[in-house]
């Protein structure tokens, strides 16, 4: 999932950042080209990629931004006919390749396109974030951004994706304190979480939830995903806790 990233400059305070350039966002129309295919953004390839049958590839390569239509708007339709699409041939294990292909798709713009990387280098050491997004593409998309940076400094091969985890979480300072450097659940504690009555709640709903709880801004702006939140509710459900009424 895609969306413009925000940038932190040196020095400056933690509520002072001011939105990235184009280049940080993979909902931006730049047309590049990735495996043979020919893409508008790295949102639509990202999405199409879910899909390993060359006729919905074609479908997917063919779904152009219609006249007029924001980079805002064809991503967000991009996102959505993802999870429409009915039929074709879905990559089994897309998941475990989620983060490396969308690194990879944001690599290729790159190499293509000279003056994007002049205005990622032109944010010097500032810190990139991602903004609000689903699963951990808060956190990845401006690891992602950083990486490549770093990599283009230094002279170093983009697509190389060895240690790739490492080399993006490497990208992270420990004094963030951001909800984009919160660790991601194991499963198996995300299997507990989901066992809590307000787990039957969408995000939204279980967001208003725990700030109704008393739970601070900076607390629930620090949680990137539903099982984040859970967590800070978690405690009253421990034995001798006091419960609130809704979750009764």
């Amino acid at each position: 999932m895609g969306g413009p990233c925000f940038i932190l400059r040196e020095g400056a305070d933690s509520d002072d950042k001011i939105r990235g350039p184009d280049c940080t966002d993979n909902f931006q129309l730049r047309p590049f080209e990735y495996q043979g295919r020919t893409w508008q953004s790295v949102e639509q390839a990202y999405q199409a990629l879910k899909w390993s049958d060359a006729a919905s590839l074609d479908a997917w390569e063919q779904e152009l931004p219609s006249e007029g239509e924001s980079a805002f708007n064809y991503g967000n339709r991009m996102w959505k006919l993802a999870r429409t699409t009915i039929g074709g041939e879905k990559v089994p294990d897309f998941d475990a390749k989620k983060l490396e292909i969308m690194w990879l798709l944001n690599c290729a713009k790159y190499q293509q396109h000279m003056d994007l990387q002049e205005q990622l280098l032109e944010t010097g050491n500032a810190r990139i974030y991602g903004g609000k997004s689903t699963w951990l593409w808060s956190k990845y998309n401006g690891l992602i951004q950083r990486l490549i940076r770093h990599r283009l400094r230094a002279g170093e091969a983009l697509t190389n994706t060895d240690g790739l985890l490492e080399a993006l979480e490497g990208m992270a300072f420990k004094d963030e304190g951001s909800r984009a450097w919160r660790p991601e659940i194991s499963e198996s504690e995300q299997a507990q979480l989901d066992g809590l009555p307000e787990a039957k709640m969408g995000f939204m709903d279980l967001k208003r939830h725990v700030i109704s709880l008393g739970h601070t801004k900076a607390e629930i702006d620090d949680c990137p995903s539903k099982h984040h939140l859970l967590q800070l509710i978690r405690p009253m459900h421990a034995p001798g806790s006091i419960k609130c009424r809704s979750c009764e």
